[in-house]
């Protein structure tokens, strides 16, 4: 491999496994919650800042883990999928809640979640199918020319 090609490495495997697991907390948080907030209270009374602190946290998650990606693969769709999935946690938590139900609310940021899972999940594919990245993956395997 050469070394420029190993210099292009994206950082971003990483973050993408680690914006995955969170994807998936925030889809898991989000489906069981309303069940644990029947049981105990107090986790209904702590969900807007539960989801404040989560809203701000995928920001940071998605940028280290899509830029590399697009700046290695190009592929534009998977920063627009990762958009739309803050796009749509960042809309039930912005929308007044006087104008939205909390269902309504419940179901956007379920579907930002998958929707961030989904493009995580693209940008690691990518990743193992491009030849750069795959010097982690299985060295040797995939030759890259200089």
């Amino acid at each position: 491999m050469s070394v420029l090609a190993s210099s292009l490495r994206p950082e971003g495997k990483a973050w993408d496994r680690w914006g995955l697991v969170a994807s998936v907390l925030c889809v898991v948080h989000c489906i069981v919650t309303p069940f644990a907030a029947l049981a105990l209270p107090a986790v209904a009374a702590t969900e807007g800042v539960t989801h404040g602190l989560l809203g701000v946290a995928i920001v940071p998650f998605a940028s280290l883990a899509f830029v590399p990606g697009l700046r290695m693969h190009g592929k534009r769709r998977v920063l627009v999928l990762g958009l739309i999935g803050v796009a749509l946690i960042w809309a039930a938590l912005l929308l007044p809640e006087d104008l939205v139900e909390d269902g309504f609310r419940d179901g956007l940021t379920v579907l930002g979640g998958l929707t961030m899972v989904a493009a995580h999940v693209f940008n690691v594919v990518l990743c193992r199918r491009c030849a750069v990245c795959c010097d982690e993956c299985e060295a040797g395997r995939v030759a890259v020319t200089p």
